[in-house]
This record gives C-alpha cells, sequence and structure tokens, in this order.
C-alpha cells in the first residue's frame, strides 16, 4: 500500500464535477479518464446492481484493470470516491432492511466509507463490489441487530484472505497457460539439430558466394 498516495487522497481539496480537469498529471489518472469517461460515467458503470457480475468473473475483478479507490479519489477528486462508497455501503443497508435514513446512520456510513478508502485504498473497484456482494450472501455470516461499520471492516478482513488465495491461484493459472503456449509454439516451429546446420550451411555458401575455404 502506497502511504503518501493515500494520504495526498484524503487531503486533497479538488473539484467534484464531473467536468473538472484529472487531477493527476500521472499516465495512469489520463489512462483512467479515456477509459471510462466522467465522474458520472464511472458511478453508473460500478453501481451497486452490478455487484452480483464480479463473482462471474475472478480473474476480471481481481486483474482486470478497474482502478482502486485511491487512484478512483485522485482521478476524480474529493468526494467523489467516498459518494460511490457509501453507495455501495448504503446498498448493503437496504438489503439488510436497515434504516439508513436518519442523521447518525448516514454519519456512520460516510465514517465507514472512509475507513475503507483510508485502509483498503489499494482495493480495486471491483474487489469492493464483490466484497459486497458476498457480504450480502452471508458468505462472512449474518449480521445481528443494526449493521454498523465494524462488521463492515470485520467482514473485509474475512474477504482479504480469500482475495490473497485466489489471486495467487489466477496468477498460478495465468502462468501454467503461458508454459502451455510456449511449449505449444515451440512444438509446432522449432527445428531439429540437422535442420539447423543445414541452414547453418546454406546461409554460409550464399555469403561466400559457394566458395569453401
Amino acid at each position: 500500500m502506497d502511504e503518501n498516495l493515500i494520504k495526498l487522497a484524503l487531503t486533497s481539496s479538488s473539484s467534484t464535477k464531473s467536468n473538472s480537469l484529472v487531477l493527476s498529471n500521472e499516465k495512469w489518472a489520463r489512462g483512467i479518464i479515456k477509459k471510462f469517461g466522467t465522474a458520472e460515467n464511472i458511478v453508473s458503470l460500478f453501481c451497486a446492481k452490478n455487484q452480483y457480475l464480479c463473482e462471474q468473473n475472478l480473474e476480471k475483478t481481481y486483474l482486470g484493470g478497474s482502478p482502486s479507490l485511491i487512484r478512483f479519489r485522485l482521478t476524480y477528486g474529493q468526494g467523489v470516491a467516498e459518494a460511490w462508497l457509501m453507495a455501495q455501503i448504503q446498498d448493503l443497508y437496504v438489503f439488510e432492511n436497515v434504516n439508513y435514513e436518519d442523521r447518525q446512520t448516514v454519519h456512520q456510513i460516510e465514517q465507514t466509507a472512509r475507513a475503507l478508502l483510508t485502509n483498503y485504498g489499494y482495493l480495486n473497484m471491483t474487489e469492493i463490489m464483490l466484497f459486497f456482494s458476498r457480504f450480502k450472501g452471508g458468505r462472512y455470516g449474518k449480521p445481528y441487530g443494526n449493521l454498523s461499520g465494524r462488521e463492515i471492516n470485520a467482514a473485509i478482513c474475512l474477504f482479504l484472505k480469500e482475495r490473497n488465495i485466489e489471486i495467487s491461484a489466477l496468477e498460478n493459472e495465468r502462468k501454467t497457460k503461458s508454459l502451455i503456449e510456449r511449449r505449444e509454439y515451440e512444438k509446432k516451429y522449432a527445428i531439429s539439430h540437422d535442420e539447423w546446420m543445414k541452414m547453418k550451411e546454406e546461409k554460409y555458401k550464399i555469403k561466400t558466394g559457394g566458395i569453401k575455404k
């Protein structure tokens, strides 16, 4: 985790307007804008109703290139990433039939969003969506009483253990696939030693005009 990047994100005071200029001059920030467009576009694409899609393709979810929370925030400005996280959390409250409209609960949701951004800013947006999808599926236990930020933070620790195992499995699968493809390529295009010597001799004849020394 890049602590300096997180500190910069949490202390930024930039505009959150959809047509504001990219906040960071880094190449990755310009790439996010080019790929996903305005803040409204990216928030719509990664909305809570699409959480279930993240379970259907774990490779794309973990390794597909959706921006991390911190890069999301630095690209679109203070407030956008927080608001997106709050919407994901609010969706969970609705799912659990918890009242989310009173001032105290709104404040709790806001603080939970900031805690996720501060402590887990290295997670990408689809990973967060996968976490909430699994939470709603009862994967990390059933909340008792009023849902709280503490329960969400406890659950994400369980998710991180799953994440490490699943990413390792996906990376090993990629390496195995790459090795198999390389072997198939070599098998298809490899030549024998005799063939190689013949090609070498032909190349030498062309170079010397057929005159042997």
